[in-house]
């Protein structure tokens, strides 16, 4: 799960569907929108959880997260599904793993996306989307698959950085062509 973070930058607004474009604009719960979109619920599977030091982690989540090597984090992979099994995105949190981040203990819980797992807790937090992009699809299927990564904040403080990457058959990764205008 790693190649989640092997992405190409592309912004939101080059993405030719229109879905797609909203579901990486959008700097809400993606889990509520996922299902607003799927008109179903959908569950989550958590495929690996673990901590370790950041020194072990990518150098975006890392410095997004203003960790040094020493501190602890949670890693946590994970797919959601809708429906039926059918995957709707990939997911990798890393999450800052100490006593003070009220993001920390909600990673236990491995029944629920940790965005309806922070409106039940009641955590005041913010998101802010970093990138967009083209993905390696999970699993090495053909092509690419569309997806973003963002950091949340709570008290102004980087808590969690996650990186989702959507299913290409649900949210198309293809660009818009575009047109250049004749010079007169």
């Amino acid at each position: 799960m790693e190649s989640l973070l092997d992405s190409v930058p592309i912004p939101v607004s080059d993405f030719a569907d229109p879905t797609t474009r909203a579901l990486l604009a959008c700097d809400g719960s993606t889990t509520v929108l996922l299902e607003a979109m799927l008109r179903a619920p959908v569950t989550i599977d958590v495929l690996e959880q673990f901590e370790q030091r950041a020194a072990a982690i990518p150098r975006e989540p890392r410095c997004a997260l203003e960790l040094s090597g020493v501190d602890r984090v949670l890693v946590r992979h994970s797919v959601l599904l809708a429906p039926g099994g059918r995957p709707v995105s990939w997911n990798r949190a890393v999450v800052v793993a100490t006593a003070a981040n009220p993001l920390y203990p909600l990673c236990f819980d491995r029944t629920r996306p940790l965005g309806p797992a922070m409106a039940a807790a009641d955590v005041s937090h913010r998101r802010r989307v970093l990138s967009t992009g083209q993905h390696r699809r999970p699993g090495g299927g053909p092509g690419p698959a569309a997806g973003k990564c963002y950091l949340i904040c709570t008290d102004g403080t980087p808590r969690l950085h996650l990186t989702e990457v959507y299913s290409p058959e649900l949210f198309p990764p293809h660009l818009a062509v575009r047109r250049s205008v004749p010079s007169t």
